[in-house]
């Protein structure tokens, strides 16, 4: 019976058997004869799978395509699932183009903004003295933190009084309180 030196080369441990097929295979190789490569960047190969996981950033049945530079997420089956801030693509290939974007869909489009600006490319300036909110990235208009209102965010929800605006004015106040001190208006 005749056996291809490949297949003892590649076979840790050869079984001859009615087909002759090897019972454990070298590290890179799978397959009943291990005469499958499992490719330069996979982690981890299984003997009758091929490769199961890849090295960090790279995908595909025998890890053979590589996610990108700028890749937040990669994985085996899908590739490169999210971007890195500030980059776009299959691959994550593309930069936004605009200092102030954060994520984008296309160089023109942002999706998100650096604190302190908003717009689709992130160009406007927002308010400077929202005292207790943040920036709405799409309109530039304060966006308020619990409790507070106005258009800087610096007056208590009616209602409610005192350090953070979370103290509830008293049930008998019928336009409010005092802000500062809960005292009926």
């Amino acid at each position: 019976m005749g056996i291809c030196y490949i297949v003892m080369v590649l076979c840790l441990i050869y079984v001859q058997v009615h087909d002759g097929q090897c019972s454990s295979c070298v590290n890179g190789y799978w397959g009943k004869s291990c005469n499958n490569e499992c490719g330069y960047q996979c982690k981890t190969c299984f003997r009758w799978g091929g490769c199961t996981e890849c090295n960090t950033g790279y995908f595909g049945s025998k890890c053979e395509k590589y996610c990108g530079d700028h890749c937040a997420n990669c994985n085996k089956e899908n590739g490169c699932t999210a971007c890195e801030n500030g980059y776009y693509g299959t691959t994550c290939e593309t930069q936004c183009g605009v200092n102030y974007c954060t994520s984008c869909t296309s160089p023109t489009q942002c999706t998100s903004c650096t604190d302190g600006r908003f717009g689709s490319t992130c160009l406007y300036k927002c308010i400077d003295d929202c005292v207790h909110g943040n920036c709405d990235s799409t309109t530039g208009s304060c966006q308020c933190n619990a409790y507070y209102t106005g258009e800087t965010c610096d007056q208590c929800l009616v209602g409610y009084y005192g350090n953070g605006c979370t103290q509830r004015c008293s049930l008998g106040c019928s336009d409010g309180c005092n802000r500062i001190d809960g005292a009926c208006a």
